[in-house]
């Protein structure tokens, strides 16, 4: 089976900041709602993945 790092909702806002104290992605629709958000936590980014690899899972 082949992955892909497409994500399900486009396009897409990918916002990556190296200066915040742990490196993270803000990702945003471009029609999206300023009433809410979902805060994703990766548990195992240092053992399997990446918030590159694992970014169609949280966006």
């Amino acid at each position: 089976m082949q992955q892909s790092n497409r994500s399900l909702i486009e396009p897409l806002q990918v916002i990556k900041n190296q200066d915040w104290c742990v490196p993270a992605d803000f990702i945003s629709t471009l029609e999206a709602s300023s009433e809410g958000i979902i805060l994703y936590l990766h548990g195992g980014g240092y053992l399997f993945g990446s918030r590159n690899t694992h970014r169609r899972i949280y966006s």
